[in-house]
């Protein structure tokens, strides 16, 4: 055996044989004979003998034997007439193939290279074990906490010769590249000039039941924000559990933590019906600059216990902790301006004591501790779902501590957050439920959210609210006819502290009928009121919206083309009831009509108009129109698609002429180039110049 023979051997391995007149490459062929050892015949001992490969070359080279192993090989089921050579792996060649071949799907054998495919000649396995269970039946990744489940469908056989064949195997995913130029005559530009934004998202299988998924965006837009929408993320999962690594959103609740990016790490167990999730990092960099409100280093840490099948029978327990970070801005900054400090205010009050009515955004402190679950009744056919939530929130960090904060009845919640002079407490809590009864199903919701709650692990919330909603829809004649209705009441003023209390109601009216397949009919109304209690007429308001809308739609052939032709008519009235009227009733009644024509296969043009009239009481009337005409197409075997819009709006006071074009190309490898083009230009209004602007976007996207 000699050292050359085992490097030529691996090097045909991992990246083929050198194509040549002289040489072909091997045909790989999947041998569904499972062997505990090889042959006895080949090679003195069972070691000695991994692969047979045999070239038409070494006729040239007098047929020379490199090992004694040549006459069993041809026992083994070599072509007798091909003088064939002989490549013998040691033991250490051996042992690579066969950890190499835990990465595929089963054993393979290779023919010689001279043999024809379709030889009756025995074939000589290669040494490779079964494939196990595991990799004929991988699991797929586990989505939102929710283990992976098997597909028993075997994995695609992977080819010695194809050296990135594991690697497509094992990576997917997709890369995007974008930039945008952006260009304003007539007026200043409302956007910087360029930019460009780098997303990828691969996802890997590490074998063994693991994959890995990532996220990464980059962009030059960052620099306009007051946070960095850069990013990275990594999160490895398996069948029990998932990680989060650098950047990723969790969220929990619509009460605890939702729509907020976390720079840190987290991860997730499941098992059965048992689920629990813990995360900590940062949500939140520090900014301060002269002249914009402040923004602290915020940390949040949160966990998640529960059991049960969320949306069926579950209940789960979270806990969020949220506090900026006083000493992340400088402190000169978080003392307001003297001048509009209260005059009555003693100098030698402790500072923080001092009220500061200038300074908007202080550090604050967090807890919240949220219960929901949800629960089917009657077999599924009606849904109860609930979440309640406490919030303890210190609006200032930089408040003394409250005396008793650490003795009486708030001994324990002193213990998780420190109690100041600036804490709050309050709490919120939804209910809804659904009924489902075949061709109708109705549904109801109370939610109600103090004015003191507020949990920092929420990109958004509206406290001091509640509303109640209900609604239905039902079909009829065999799904023809749609009803649906729906209507919620709002109010604010929960803790009584304000002058009057503000209400909106809301109420939503649908029809749809489609008596045949060409031919469908909507109607819609809606009625929204927004109002207040106050006593003094002065600062009373009842402003009432009602509007109304119907379309029809129509299919079919318009000079021996396929044509769908839509035509809308919108009814919308504004009223102001209030008792003394700050704004003048005002009618708008709109018109459109569209019209889509297949001109030929992959061809197709929509022109469209549009009608409305504004009507002011007691003031003057307003005509709009708008005109526009859209074309796409498709061709270049399906490789090209492409579509182009041309608009003009025409009123009273200005004139908007807008363009638009765009063109996506499937170019080789699976790389998709699209190029987006978009030019709108405003003519003076009064004092206000005419101005133009212009947008030019290309992205190039691939899946790997």
């Amino acid at each position: 055996m000699n050292a050359i023979h085992v490097v030529g051997w691996l090097v045909v391995t991992v990246v083929g044989p050198v194509p040549s007149d002289t040489m072909t490459r091997p045909t790989i062929v999947r041998d569904t004979t499972k062997y505990a050892s090889p042959p006895a015949s080949v090679g003195s001992a069972p070691d000695s003998a991994v692969m047979h490969v045999s070239t038409e070359g070494e006729k040239r080279a007098g047929n020379r034997t490199r090992t004694g192993s040549r006459e069993g090989a041809l026992q083994a089921g070599a072509p007798a007439s091909s003088s064939s050579h002989n490549w013998t792996a040691s033991l250490a060649g051996r042992a690579w193939v066969n950890r190499r071949a835990r990465l595929l799907t089963g054993p393979v054998t290779a023919r010689p290279f001279g043999a024809d495919s379709g030889a009756s000649s025995a074939e000589v396995p290669a040494v490779l074990p079964q494939s196990s269970e595991r990799d004929k039946a991988a699991p797929t990744p586990a989505a939102n906490g929710v283990p992976g489940t098997s597909t028993g469908q075997p994995r695609p056989a992977t080819s010695l010769t194809d050296p990135y064949a594991l690697l497509r195997q094992r990576v997917r995913g997709d890369v995007q590249l974008t930039g945008e130029g952006y260009a304003s005559v007539g007026q200043p530009g409302r956007r910087p000039g360029s930019s460009f934004r780098a997303q990828m998202s691969p996802s890997f299988d590490l074998g063994f039941g693991i994959s890995l998924s990532t996220q990464i965006l980059l962009s030059s837009e960052g620099a306009e924000f007051r946070q960095n929408i850069n990013q990275a993320g990594f999160s490895p999962e398996w069948s029990w559990g998932k990680l989060y690594i650098a950047d990723f959103s969790r969220g929990y609740s619509p009460f605890t933590t939702q729509g907020v990016r976390v720079r840190g790490g987290g991860l997730d167990l499941f098992r059965g019906p048992v689920r629990g999730s813990v995360q900590y990092g940062r949500t939140q960099r520090a900014v301060a600059r002269p002249g914009s409100e402040l923004a602290f280093t915020r940390n949040m840490f949160a966990a998640s216990a529960g059991a049960g099948t969320v949306g069926e029978r579950w209940l789960d327990l979270t806990v969020v902790r949220a506090a900026d970070d006083p000493n992340s801005v400088e402190r000169a900054l978080l003392i307001a301006d003297s001048l509009a400090l209260d005059s009555l205010v003693a100098d030698t009050l402790l500072d923080p004591f001092r009220p500061r009515p200038g300074a908007s955004t202080r550090p604050m402190d967090n807890l919240v501790v949220g219960l929901g679950g949800g629960l089917p009744l009657f077999g599924r056919r009606l849904r109860l779902r609930g979440e309640v939530a406490g919030s303890v929130l210190s609006l200032d960090r930089t408040r003394p501590l409250a005396a008793d904060g650490a003795g009486g009845r708030l001994g324990f919640v002193n213990a998780l957050i420190p109690l100041r002079l600036s804490t709050t407490a309050d709490a919120a809590w939804s209910t809804d439920a659904q009924l489902s009864l075949g061709a109708t199903s109705l549904s109801a919701a109370v939610e109600r959210v103090g004015a003191g709650y507020q949990s920092l692990g929420l990109g958004y919330l509206i406290n001091d609210r509640q509303s109640i909603s209900l609604g239905g829809a039902t079909s009829l004649a065999a799904g023809r006819v749609t009803l649906q209705a729906q209507g919620q009441r709002m109010n604010d003023n929960l803790a009584g502290q304000k002058a009057f209390e503000t209400y909106r109601d809301n109420l939503v009216l649908g029809m749809s009928f489609r008596p045949t397949t060409s031919v469908g009919y909507t109607l819609s109304g809606l009625v929204n009121e927004v109002g207040n209690d106050a006593q003094a007429d002065s600062v009373r308001q009842q402003l009432r919206v009602l509007g109304l809308t119907q379309s029809l739609a129509l299919t079919g052939r318009l000079l021996g083309l396929a044509a769908t032709s839509s035509l809308t008519w919108a009814y919308q009235s504004t009223i102001d009831a209030a008792p003394i009227p700050r704004t003048p009733n005002v009618t708008v009644n709109n018109v459109t009509a569209a019209l889509q024509l297949a001109v030929r296969p992959g061809v197709t043009v929509s022109p469209n108009l549009s009608l409305a009239q504004t009507n002011i009481t007691g003031g003057t009337s307003d005509r709009n129109l708008f005109a526009g005409f859209q074309a796409s197409a498709r061709g270049w075997k399906n490789r090209l698609n492409s579509s182009a819009a041309l608009s003009r709006t025409f009123t009273a006071g200005r004139h908007v002429t807008g363009a638009r074009a765009q063109a996506t190309v499937q170019m080789p490898f699976e790389a998709a180039l699209q190029v987006q083009g978009r030019w709108t230009n405003y003519s003076a209004l009064g004092l206000r110049p005419a101005f133009s602007e212009s947008f030019l976007t290309v992205a190039m996207s691939r899946p790997f």
